[in-house]
């Protein structure tokens, strides 16, 4: 049996493009499940964070600023199922006039450098 360069060409290239197109699979369920584990720890860190001290106008909560991160690193560090050596959090507030907090958009850098942004609304309902 003879075996052409055209056939050793084509199965390099084959066994290249099953190469590629396995990182790329692996590479995006882990930037799914970074960014859906982020969704997650950031609403349960909303609601474990309301400050229940504080009054306010109906359909309005305040959160815990120093309470939310805490909060989010612990439920992130439990809940995340792949292994992601982070170099922390950075946590930026959307406030109000009156200082109540509309979102937090969260970023995690990796030890690849790469960035997962997250940002975090709350959504109240009012009355009935």
């Amino acid at each position: 049996m003879k075996f052409g360069l055209s056939k050793v060409l084509l199965i390099i290239v084959g066994a290249a493009a099953i190469f590629y197109i396995t990182v790329y699979g692996a590479e995006q369920f882990r930037h799914n499940a970074v960014i859906s584990t982020m969704n997650e720890s950031a609403k349960i860190a909303g609601i474990k964070s309301l400050d229940n001290s504080v009054r306010v106008k109906p359909g309005e909560a305040r959160i815990s600023e120093s309470e939310f991160e805490k909060v989010f690193a612990q439920q992130f560090e439990q809940n995340s199922n792949v292994k992601v050596d982070h170099k922390g959090y950075q946590f930026k507030y959307l406030k109000s006039n009156d200082g109540a907090i509309k979102a937090i958009k969260i970023i995690l850098t990796d030890e690849r450098g790469t960035t997962y942004p997250v940002t975090y609304v709350s959504n109240i309902k009012t009355g009935n």
